[in-house]
């Protein structure tokens, strides 16, 4: 008996020794970035020792070679507890890369949790909860990620520092979202995505003659290739310096640069025709909300607007038979508000028997011809 258990321990170190010889044979490929060649000589010492640390090295090759779902079914078998700082970072960004959001999330709560001063997953992990649209209070998730570390660990992470202003951003926290970006800006962090985030906030917290050069900025750093900025430009443009001519130049482009969204291109068609309605330009005004009526024949702006704009013409005709289009959709809304009421009030007065009569233009059509 003795000497078979003499024979067995001999066999378990014969193997232990050759899985050693693999490992230490794929490790030597690793060193020369080799990981096809190491994933050879692991898997070989697979076959005779299947433990948690050949799995990570071999999860590690499929990752860098991009076989993510191989990787993520290896490290899926490890424990979180046994699975090293670099494994467990695999295992997160693997989700990532597989489009798993949820598991992305949850796996990236257990990594900083174990890891906390790992700011790169932090921030990553906060921009994964901040895109996380079906959560209503994901973004308030990444904002608490996002201040514990930078209050215990590093203020000045950029990474951090930008989804903690995106999440205040999103949760409508404008003042704290402000500060933030103008600290991002200030440590040369000057992103297209954060000069106009920064613009957005001054625009909530109507200070817009400070919005503007930021938009200006954005449009700038994006090569004049995004519409969101010429957007917020071309309505500035219009309510704070009154430049109607450079308000219809930025709406105008920005309009050619969305026309895939009919939502968008709603909108800044909108805001195009009361730029033209303000220089008196009702023909080009009317041109801009037809092109709303287009895409969503059923709006109620649009078609008010128009019917104004032929008034102020002195085309009554055509301006009653918007009016009455107008007021058989405004009917079906079931509480409309006091500025709607209004609206169909003077409506059904234009279409009745003193509707030639001459009476105040509203703001979307000056009075002048």
């Amino acid at each position: 008996m003795k000497r078979y258990g003499l024979l067995f321990l001999g066999l378990v170190l014969s193997i232990t020794v050759c899985a050693q010889s693999w490992v230490e044979q794929g490790d030597s490929c690793q060193k020369a970035f080799d990981d096809y060649g190491a994933l050879k000589y692991y898997e070989e010492a697979q076959r005779v020792k299947n433990d948690d640390a050949i799995k990570m090295k071999i999860a590690g090759c499929h990752y860098r070679r991009a076989d993510y779902r191989k990787c993520v079914g290896l490290l899926e078998k490890v424990t979180l507890d046994s699975l090293s700082h670099e494994a467990f970072r695999q295992l997160f960004y693997a989700y990532k890369y597989l489009g798993e959001p949820r598991k992305q999330i949850a796996c990236g709560r257990k990594l900083v949790d174990r890891f906390p001063k790992d700011g790169q997953a932090v921030a990553d992990l906060c921009l994964a909860l901040n895109a996380d649209v079906r959560n209503p209070k994901s973004s308030e998730e990444a904002k608490a990620y996002a201040q514990k570390y930078t209050t215990s660990y590093d203020p000045d992470h950029i990474a951090v520092n930008r989804q903690l202003a995106d999440a205040c951003f999103f949760m409508k926290e404008y003042d704290l979202a402000n500060n933030v970006y103008q600290k991002l800006l200030a440590e040369g962090d000057s992103t297209y995505g954060n000069y106009l985030s920064l613009g957005i906030c001054y625009e909530e917290l109507e200070q817009q003659d400070k919005a503007i050069p930021m938009f200006e900025k954005a449009v700038q750093l994006c090569d004049s290739s995004k519409a969101a900025p010429f957007y917020h430009l071309g309505k500035l443009y219009m309510t704070v310096r009154n430049d109607y001519v450079l308000a219809t130049t930025c709406l105008n482009k920005a309009i050619s640069l969305v026309k895939a969204d009919p939502l968008v291109v709603c909108m800044f068609y909108n805001t195009l025709g009361e730029a033209y309605a303000k220089q008196q330009e009702y023909q080009q005004a009317i041109y801009a909300w037809q092109e709303v009526l287009k895409l969503n024949g059923n709006s109620m702006d649009a078609n008010y607007n128009i019917a104004e704009c032929f008034r102020a013409q002195g085309d009554l005709v055509t301006a009653r038979s918007y009016y009455r289009y107008f007021i058989s959709i405004a009917n079906h809304v079931e509480k409309p508000s006091q500025a709607l009421l209004k609206h169909i009030a003077a409506a059904k007065m234009l279409i009745g028997d003193n509707s030639s009569q001459t009476s105040p233009v509203p703001a979307a059509a000056a009075k002048k011809k």
